[in-house]
């Protein structure tokens, strides 16, 4: 019997790590400068976010274009976020996240292209 508890607790510990490891490097995805698509937005200036993750973690920096229309361009100060991945999916809580399909990322309704790594 206790042979049987020490391959059932080595065999769970093992499927754990490989688990854990599969999406190592997800959040490293959202690395780099993004800006929203504006195709049929007229001249309003797009919302940019700047995102700067190691393997789970993100520091999340989002620009408002609103905020920039009210200051002839200028951006100002950006709202900061520290975000965790989970499941492939950087949570904001509350229901908020954001994710990357076919190299968009996609958050709070709006679609942002990369422009930089």
């Amino acid at each position: 019997m206790k042979n049987i508890r020490i391959v059932a607790v080595t065999a769970f510990v093992s499927l754990m790590g490989l688990v854990s490891g599969c999406n190592s490097d997800s959040a490293e995805k959202f690395n780099g400068e993004w800006v929203q698509d504006m195709e049929g937005k007229g001249k309003d200036i797009p919302d940019k976010v700047v995102a700067s993750c190691d393997t789970k973690v993100c520091e999340w920096k989002r620009y408002s274009g609103l905020e920039a229309r009210m200051n002839e361009g200028d951006y100002g100060s950006p709202s900061v976020s520290n975000l965790v991945m989970v499941d492939g999916v950087l949570d904001f809580g509350m229901g908020r996240t954001a994710t990357i399909k076919d190299g968009k990322l996609y958050f709070g309704g709006k679609v942002f292209s990369r422009i930089t790594k």
